[in-house]
């Protein structure tokens, strides 16, 4: 049956016609689809295929090979009618049509080529365009819409080791641009896997602090560490808490959102020469500005006394810096409601994230919670970079998205009591 293929298309909204009887105007997906290339011949065999393809526990029949007219595209989707499975249709002569233009896509829609049955899920468009076909697919698929709504156009793009002369551009990303400026559908697609990316990255960035806590007897990482020369001869500088989360990760990837298009990684992979100057090295000497960052959460007043900067505000929150004299840090015995207390954020590249009461009251641009969500800071220590939310670790080591209005103020402090608040509740006071 050649290569089996599993596959999803996003479902939308169910918008519906107003007319009666109503149906959806966007292809809303009603299975997880499991195809396989190439359809079965439409012989005298053609009703066992199909039970052998059900059998299989197939859900989704992709037209073209074996059913490519009319009269055998009828006899496809009847025997996936009888067997519980869809049908991809393959409509002879619709891209050449498309090709002359609307005048002749009429015609084809005159003669009835678009079969409206049950077992019809969409329609097979093309496999493999190059991409001076995509306006014509784009044509095609406008066309499909408005003589069958609800129903999928199929496109099986190039994969990624296809040649320079069958993608008709130079560069595969130039290929997907160019898909994904044509049909949105794709450009959503990427971007959800980039946030799926993002969240995974996140994840594994906690799981390996909490095995640094493992392996400290349950004391943590430090916000940073002072003061240290990189192996590029900069500093003495801050090394950052990445320094320490490094050695279980092993990889600067891990450390970055996949939309950050500018990542920095000062100290591991680049000096600060190398990467642009983007901070002193007597300031920060090891340092990745990432987009996925430590919650520095402090409370108003929280720094405790006796460190050698003071009672100045901290910039690294309940996790401490590592300043000689310094006897900050956060244990995992400080850690009341590990399953509801963050660790990370993302941000705007900003090593560190989230709002901070603490630095409020010293006028760190009105790091409160409310000042946090309203973007006080503009993005730069919060960013809900995938389509309004953004991806949170917590100390237990899972991960979700969020909207930032909807998590509550508590969840950042580390050293809260196990506790539960609403959203916009004020925590601390």
């Amino acid at each position: 049956m050649g290569v089996i293929s599993a596959m999803t298309e996003r479902g939308s909204h169910e918008l519906m016609n107003a007319s009666s009887p109503r149906k959806p105007l966007r292809f809303k997906q009603d299975r997880f689809c499991i195809s396989f290339w190439v359809d079965p011949p439409a012989d005298a065999e053609m009703d066992a295929h199909y039970a052998q393809i059900a059998n299989a526990n197939f859900t989704v029949v992709m037209g073209g090979f074996g059913a490519n007219t009319p009269e055998t595209d009828k006899r496809q989707l009847d025997l996936c009618q009888k067997y519980g499975m869809k049908a991809l249709v393959f409509l002879k002569g619709y891209e050449d049509g498309a090709v002359q233009g609307a005048s002749q896509m009429a015609e084809i829609t005159q003669a009835d080529q678009f079969p409206d049955h049950p077992a019809c899920w969409g329609y097979m468009l093309h496999d493999e365009p190059d991409a001076p076909l995509f306006p014509t697919l784009r044509f095609m698929v406008d066309h499909l819409r408005s003589k069958r709504p609800g129903k999928l156009g199929f496109i099986n793009l190039f994969p990624t080791y296809a040649s320079t002369t069958q993608l008709g551009v130079q560069t595969y990303e130039e290929y997907v641009i160019l898909a994904a400026i044509l049909f949105p559908v794709f450009a959503q697609a990427r971007e959800k896997a980039r946030a799926i990316s993002c969240l995974s990255n996140e994840n594994q960035l906690s799981l390996g602090i909490r095995m640094y806590s493992q392996d400290y007897d349950e004391r943590n990482i430090l916000g940073w560490n002072c003061c240290y020369v990189n192996k590029y001869g900069e500093g003495p500088g801050r090394a950052w808490w990445q320094f320490e989360v490094y050695p279980y990760v092993k990889s600067t990837g891990i450390f970055a959102c996949p939309d950050v298009s500018n990542p920095v990684f000062v100290g591991q992979t680049e000096s600060d020469a190398q990467a642009g100057n983007p901070f002193p090295p007597t300031d920060s000497s090891y340092r990745f500005e990432s987009g996925i960052a430590l919650n520095w959460f402090m409370p108003a007043g929280g720094t405790p006394a006796g460190n050698a900067e003071g009672t100045y505000p901290s910039d690294a929150g309940w996790w401490g810096r590592g300043q000689p004299g310094s006897n900050e840090g956060l244990s995992d015995a400080d850690v009341q409601a590990p399953s509801s207390r963050i660790v990370l954020v993302e941000t705007n590249n900003a090593v560190v994230g989230g709002p901070s009461p603490e630095l409020a009251t010293v006028g760190v641009c009105g790091l409160t919670m409310q000042g946090w969500v309203n973007g006080n800071c503009g993005s730069y220590f919060g960013y809900a970079r995938h389509n309004g939310t953004m991806n949170v670790s917590f100390y237990d080591g899972h991960s979700h998205a969020f909207h930032m209005n909807a998590i509550p103020e508590i969840d950042f402090d580390l050293k809260a009591p196990d506790v539960s608040m609403s959203p916009g509740q004020k925590w601390g006071e």
